[in-house]
Order: structure tokens, then sequence, then C-alpha cells
């Protein structure tokens, strides 16, 4: 018979697993720098053919600081770049939330590479007890295909990894990163250390080549036409 305790600890463990894959799945590219740095100096982070800069933070409850939170530039297991933010995002006081909105915006450096025609955004959310974490990301200038959440909840269940395609693609997009953690119990709390948002970024054929290739094609099918006559 299992106890609650051992259940417990089963999926703490299972938690603990998925967390480390996430982590490995993106390769940082540089040293972090302070997100208050970034702030103050009006300062930017390049990844990749993406630059991001235009940062801004608010936040309430146990939500870190942003000289407490660090920002560096990643790679993901797909290839596509992006930022890692780093914290100790916590809620660990009932009732009520924690809050924090990461403001910035995500440009396209060259747009002859790419344009961005997808975002991913993953984190290690955990909720311990009658908790939850959710990320939440709104991407304004862009249409994404659908919501951009992940979360860790003791009712709803867990998402630590989501996708959506932005089509049209963009060459930028103004970001709001929204993360809210509640611990609804005494002993309970919802905990949040890193944050990854990537890009796809997917090349765009010029308006005159596609014409090109269209022109192209219905000449193609003028000849077969005149050879069948």
């Amino acid at each position: 018979m299992t106890t609650r305790s051992e259940s417990s600890c089963s999926s703490c463990l299972q938690m603990f697993s998925l967390v480390i894959v996430l982590a490995a799945t993106a390769n940082v590219l540089a040293e972090p720098i302070l997100l208050s740095e970034l702030i103050q100096s009006n300062g930017h982070v390049v990844s990749g053919n993406s630059r991001f800069d235009q940062f801004a933070v608010l936040q309430t409850g146990d939500m870190p600081f942003p000289d407490a939170i660090n920002v560096m530039p990643i790679q993901d297991a797909n290839g596509n770049f992006g930022i890692r933010f780093q914290g100790g995002f916590v809620d660990t006081v009932a009732p009520g939330p924690s809050e924090l909105t990461i403001s910035y915006r995500a440009t396209v450096l060259d747009e002859s590479q790419g344009l961005f025609t997808g975002a991913q955004l993953a984190g290690n959310a955990v909720a311990v007890g009658q908790a939850t974490v959710e990320v939440h990301v709104d991407l304004m200038g862009a249409n994404l295909s659908e919501p951009l959440t992940i979360y860790d909840d003791s009712v709803a269940g867990t998402m630590l990894l989501n996708s959506a395609m932005i089509h049209p693609g963009v060459v930028g997009a103004n970001i709001d990163l929204f993360v809210s953690a509640e611990s609804n119990a005494p002993l309970a709390a919802g905990t949040l250390s890193f944050i990854d948002m990537t890009f796809q970024q997917t090349h765009m054929p010029e308006p005159n080549h596609m014409l090109s290739l269209t022109l192209m094609g219905a000449v193609f099918l003028l000849q077969r036409r005149k050879r069948r006559c």
C-alpha cells in the first residue's frame, strides 16, 4: 500500500527530473546580466538574430525585485534563440497571490535571415501543496495560434512547455510576460526559478521573388498546353 507521503515524494522526484530535462534543453550563450541593469541603462541582450530591449518590471508580494533577476541569451533544443529570466519567483504566504510582469521588446536583427514565425515558453513551475504557479505571455503586434501559457497547479495539473505559431511572421513584437504564484494553505508554496522564451525564425520569400515564381509557373503551364495542342 502506497502512503500519501510516498506518493508525494514520487511526484516530487518526477517533477525534479522534468525540471532537470527542461533546464538542459536550453544552452546558455553568455554571462547573465541583472534585469535592474538593463532597465537603468536602457540596455539590450542579443541572442542569435534577435535583439531584446526596452525592459520594464512590476512586482507584488513575494516576487523578486529587478536586482534579483538574471537575464541571459539562450538557444533551445530546436535551435531557436531567445532569453532566460532566472530568479526566485515564489509565493509562500496565504492568502493572496504574488505577481510579476516583465515587459520588453523582441526584434529581428536581419530580416533576410527570417521573421518571427513561432514562439516557445518553458519553465520549472512547482506547486507544493495547495498552490498554483502560472506564466502567461502576451505578444502585442503578433497573432499567436493559441495562448502561450505554462503552469503547475494542485488541481489543474502541470504544463511546463508550450509553443504557438505566429502568423503572419513579424519583424518584432512587444512582450508582456506575466508570472503569478499563489499558496492557498499553510505550508503550501508556488515556486519557479527560470523562464525561457525563444522564437522560431523562418525565411519569408520576397514579394518580387514570389511574383517571379508565379509567372514562371504560368509560363510552364502555357507551354505544356501548347505542346498538347
